[in-house]
């Protein structure tokens, strides 16, 4: 069964003339990144940092303060998100990173 927000960026998707298939991946896009915002905000066990120094994206656990590595998802996104808005030049594709809300923006430019 699909979410209420799922069937709207289907909806929207369709408004703008986006293919079905880059609607699909789109949608993936915005769960994904929206995951990776709601750990950068922090949760009960942790949060998402990224070292200064090196670039690479850490774990930290709350209680212990221990740092555990993990995989650069969000770059990636990034990447396949240009990829996506490249076949649309009449779009603009933004990113919110407030959990709160949409991970992806999509508006007509002009």
């Amino acid at each position: 069964m699909k979410s209420k927000k799922q069937c709207f960026i289907e909806s929207a998707c369709v408004f703008y003339g986006i293919d079905y298939a880059d609607v699909k991946r789109l949608w993936e896009l915005e769960c994904r990144l929206h995951r990776w915002h709601e750990g950068q905000s922090g949760t009960d066990t942790g949060c998402i940092t990224r070292d200064e120094k090196t670039g690479h994206c850490y774990w930290r656990y709350a209680v212990s303060g221990l740092r555990e590595r993990i995989t650069d998802t969000y770059t990636l996104d990034v990447v396949r998100l240009a990829e996506i808005s490249a076949m649309y030049p009449d779009l603009d594709f933004a990113i919110d990173p407030d959990p709160s809300g949409w991970a992806i923006h999509i508006s007509r430019k002009g």
